[in-house]
């Protein structure tokens, strides 16, 4: 197990150390309580309490426990919706050897910057009141933006996990019989690669320009006045963000691949309740090679 994930520790190890950084720099320049969620400590204890116990915690309870509970509902919604005149089988693949999944976590890191920014856009919203001593002040945005995070890393998880308890039981849909009359080409897709498409293209280009644009209107306010280290912790924190939000998601990563076979085994009792327990083959193979 050491081997496997040895990079992919390594790369939490980065993050452990960034926000090591952050913490220090908090807990020297000795700033007051920010939050009444962690009823305790100055902000430096606070802030390490945010990035080393809550974020990692709730990106597993996203990953894990909505996994479970959602996947039933996304494939019920796929034949239903999506899928009403389509062919499900099961495809069986060998687990690889391998952990390359390092950056599972960037899409889902997106939507939760997203959401993040939905929330604290609005300082008057009952999420602000709730999450912060002083709501109202401009000031306090970018550190409410880094609370809301530890809840929406959960949501955007909840949303990505089903998909991939999908994909990973190999469940597959086409379009053979649907339209076989027809010229349209054979159309063979994994149920979970859809919503992972669907998903991807909701957290595209666009969040991380909406990002860009947040922190750049806020840059001003957090620089007027600022401490030597309310400038280095914007640009080491603030600035990567979204990678810095997807390596926190790895330790969740890792235990969804520790899980893998025993997660395939409850999707395949899932779907065999809605009629797909075919095993299937899929093929692409080349007759007129030139």
């Amino acid at each position: 197990m050491s081997k496997k994930y040895m990079k992919a520790l390594l790369l939490f190890g980065i993050f452990v150390g960034i926000m090591g950084i952050v913490v220090l720099m908090l807990t020297i320049d000795q700033a007051e309580s920010i939050t009444p969620l962690i009823p305790f400590g100055h902000q430096g204890i606070q802030f390490a309490i945010i990035f080393f116990v809550l974020w990692p915690l709730l990106s597993i309870l996203g990953a894990i426990l909505f996994g479970y509970l959602l996947t039933p509902l996304f494939l019920i919604v796929h034949k239903k919706v999506i899928g009403r005149d389509a062919v499900y089988g099961i495809q069986e693949k060998a687990e690889s050897k391998e952990f390359k999944k390092y950056f599972q976590g960037f899409f889902p890191a997106l939507i939760a910057i997203n959401l993040s920014l939905m929330v604290v856009d609005d300082p008057e919203s009952p999420f602000m009141q709730f999450i912060l001593h002083e709501p109202g002040e401009p000031s306090m945005v970018l550190p409410a933006f880094v609370i809301m995070l530890a809840f929406t890393i959960c949501i955007a998880l909840a949303l990505f996990s089903p998909a991939w308890f999908l994909r990973d039981s190999g469940i597959v849909y086409s379009n053979k019989e649907k339209d076989k009359d027809t010229d349209k080409p054979i159309e063979i897709r994994s149920v979970g690669g859809w919503y992972i498409q669907l998903l991807k293209g909701y957290a595209g280009i666009s969040v991380i320009l909406t990002y860009y644009d947040f922190f750049m209107n806020y840059l001003p306010i957090l620089m007027e006045g600022s401490s030597l280290f309310s400038y280095i912790l914007i640009f080491i924190l603030f600035i990567p963000m979204p990678i810095i939000v997807a390596l926190s998601t790895i330790p969740a990563i890792i235990l969804l691949d520790l899980t893998r076979e025993s997660r395939k085994k409850y999707v395949k009792k899932i779907a065999m309740k809605y009629g797909v327990s075919d095993l299937v083959e899929v093929t692409f193979e080349v007759i007129n090679k030139e």
